[in-house]
């Protein structure tokens, strides 16, 4: 970040990619919570601390959602001057204060930093997996500076952990969230139903991950930087996490519920986690998550082959990974559920404009 060209390409590129990546997490945790709320509209937090904030993309969308006071962390000095101008530059965050620490970013310093033990919010936006990359304790090393940043929450604070989609990252996020889950922390966001269960794509195999596709129109001068390299940037990939710590609870106590089947009449919400997949027989399949773990829901192609579904299920033809939804009158079918003559399916989260 300290080489101009190389932060300019990544402001052109990356920064867009990043802020948005960070505003659909923001999105999604809003939804999830207005579940749990009764449909009130969560407390948006006004204290963030950006932990390898670099020009700051993540707090850039904290400040376009309100965030007023900062503490943003980066190795690189011209990062940072940068990360005020962009803050300063979001609609509504002129005021916003914002303090700046060059440090490393892995050995923090809770006297130093400001908003410690204040903060509603410690962000880490593409940062945790440059982290001892090499390490075989590496997942062991990150979990444990989660904890450590924890300390800079105020009752009540979450983390927010914003990572590529890279297989390798991925799992290794993954592994990460399992582990402190196992020591007493909630996942609050993306896991419908799993807030404090192991996530079941790493017992799949090695092949498995559990990441987002995010619909997005770039920039427009990100759109002509991406197709000059011949890159793809209708959807945009990440694996993400928000994360509660234990609050007066022992690791591995939960108040939460374990994985159980749903009641009579109880609304159930499932993700998505997967893309289509067409099996031998002709069936599209999408592999949900919940609390019954993850399964894959099935529909009947009439046309067969690569085409287009022509069940009558448009809800169902659309889903894409990471969408919430709720399902009613499904048939039971080997290892899964079915779409059947009846079955109510409802994008729950993102809705259509």
């Amino acid at each position: 970040m300290e080489d101009p060209e190389l932060l300019s390409a990544y402001l052109d590129y990356y920064w867009p990619a990043s802020r948005a990546q960070c505003l659909a997490a923001l999105d999604r945790l809003a939804f999830l919570g207005s579940l749990r709320d009764g449909g009130e509209p969560s407390i948006f937090p006004q204290k963030v601390i950006d932990v390898g904030s670099g020009p700051g993309p993540m707090a850039a969308a904290f400040a376009s959602r309100g965030t007023g006071s900062f503490s943003l962390l980066d190795r690189s000095g011209r990062s940072l001057v940068l990360a005020r101008e962009r803050i300063a530059a979001e609609k509504g965050a002129e005021s916003a204060r914002v303090a700046t620490m060059v440090c490393d970013i892995g050995t923090p310093d809770p006297r130093a930093i400001p908003l410690w033990g204040e903060a509603d919010c410690v962000s880490f936006g593409h940062s945790l997996n440059e982290l001892w990359p090499d390490r075989d304790d590496r997942v062991l090393r990150r979990a444990a500076l989660l904890e450590k940043y924890s300390g800079a929450l105020r009752s009540g604070g979450f983390m927010l952990v914003v990572e590529p989609a890279l297989l390798e990252t991925s799992r290794d996020l993954l592994r990460v969230r399992n582990l402190l889950v196992e020591r007493g922390w909630t996942v609050a966001a993306p896991c419908s139903g799993r807030a404090q269960n192991a996530c079941p794509a790493l017992e799949a195999g090695p092949t498995h991950t559990c990441h987002e596709s995010l619909r997005w129109n770039p920039p427009e001068r990100t759109a002509r930087l991406a197709a000059s390299l011949g890159l793809d940037r209708e959807w945009l990939k990440m694996t993400w996490f928000a994360l509660l710590p234990p609050r007066g609870k022992k690791a591995g106590e939960s108040d939460s519920p374990g994985a159980r089947a749903p009641e009579p009449g109880e609304r159930t919400v499932y993700r998505v986690v997967s893309d289509p997949m067409l099996n031998k027989g002709g069936r599209v399949r999408r592999l949900l998550c919940g609390a019954l773990g993850r399964f894959p829901l099935s529909a009947q192609s009439l046309r067969g082959g690569n085409e287009p579904l022509e069940t009558g299920f448009a809800a169902f033809d659309v889903l894409a990974r990471g969408d919430f939804i709720s399902l009613d009158g499904q048939e039971s079918r080997e290892n899964g559920w079915g779409m059947a003559p009846g079955t109510e399916l409802h994008r729950l989260f993102p809705r259509d404009n």
